[in-house]
């Protein structure tokens, strides 16, 4: 005998029932947020030193992108 498998939409509703719980009863202290935009502020300022450290690879990756690049013996493109 062979038996019926569990409807995958049941087996999704019962996981997210059981991970989502009703109320959270947690707490955040006021440090959390200020936390939160630290974290946001770094990672923007990160991303920024990033590009500035590799700013000619990504400006020549641009260039080559939209053909205004130097031609492969080092030479520039007439135009």
């Amino acid at each position: 005998m062979r038996s019926h498998p569990i409807p995958r939409p049941l087996l999704a509703a019962v996981f997210v029932c059981l991970l989502l719980p009703a109320s959270a009863l947690a707490y955040l202290d006021p440090g959390t947020g200020s936390f939160i935009i630290q974290m946001l502020i770094g990672a923007v300022l990160g991303g920024l030193v990033a590009v500035g450290v590799f700013w000619r690879r990504v400006l020549g990756f641009f260039k080559r992108l939209f053909g205004r690049g130097t031609q492969d013996d080092g030479k520039p493109r007439a135009g």
